[in-house]
């Protein structure tokens, strides 16, 4: 990522707390834990955004649009611990996947009130970051029905986003659409130096759903 942009992308976020990032690293593996009820895991499900692949493992995930994927885990925000919810989790709760889906839907929705929508207008390309300290995946609020209606009201759809790591998420307007190329080579080499890669795919989000608008690695 080159400064300008590296600075803006850690200005927005500067309270994330950098001890608190490396915890969502080590807490993948979380048999630790002690086990929860159903009345404890539905206030903390959401969605983690991720590269579909074998390093998705026995997890509960839903194809997003190209390589990208939602997988549904646990956050719990007081120990900032994040645990990965498998099929197993939802036979003992004797819960659907549509009903814990449902929940994590809402619990996303709840994450994003409230959020600042901040603009960098100058440089070559205009994008948007949203302020999300202590979110284990901000990348994944745009997979969501909510951040649909959230980006209609504010920049109008569709919408271009870019998440080359699960902590990272760029968004563009329609206005800036031919501009993306611009940051290609920053995007990219977040995306292959960066912790936890996602995708170089540049995701386009309209009324009818998400789908791939290009992958920065074929982008000329």
């Amino acid at each position: 990522m080159s400064a300008s942009l590296r600075n803006f992308a850690n200005g927005y976020n500067g309270s994330r707390d950098r001890d608190i990032e490396h915890q969502f690293d080590r807490s993948v593996s979380t048999e630790s834990l002690p086990p929860l009820s159903w009345e404890q895991a539905s206030r903390g499900l959401l969605y983690i955004a991720q590269a579909n692949g074998p390093s998705s493992g026995d997890t509960i995930k839903t194809p997003v649009a190209g390589r990208v994927v939602k997988s549904l885990h646990h956050y719990d925000s007081r120990r900032g611990a994040l645990r990965t919810v498998r099929p197993l989790d939802l036979a003992r709760w004797n819960v659907s996947r549509y009903e814990a889906e449902s929940i994590a839907e809402d619990n996303m929705a709840v994450l994003l009130c409230g959020r600042n929508l901040l603009m960098r207008e100058s440089g070559p390309v205009r994008f948007a970051m949203l302020d999300c300290p202590g979110m284990p995946s901000p990348a994944a609020l745009c997979l969501t029905n909510y951040f649909r209606m959230f980006m209609k009201s504010v920049l109008g759809l569709p919408v271009y986003v870019a998440l080359p790591t699960r902590n990272s998420l760029f968004i563009f307007p329609v206005s800036s659409r031919s501009d993306i190329a611009f940051l290609r080579q920053d995007l990219l080499k977040d995306y292959q130096s960066g912790g936890q890669p996602v995708t170089s795919e540049v995701l386009e989000i309209a009324e009818t759903g998400i789908r791939v608008y290009k992958d920065l690695a074929d982008w000329q």
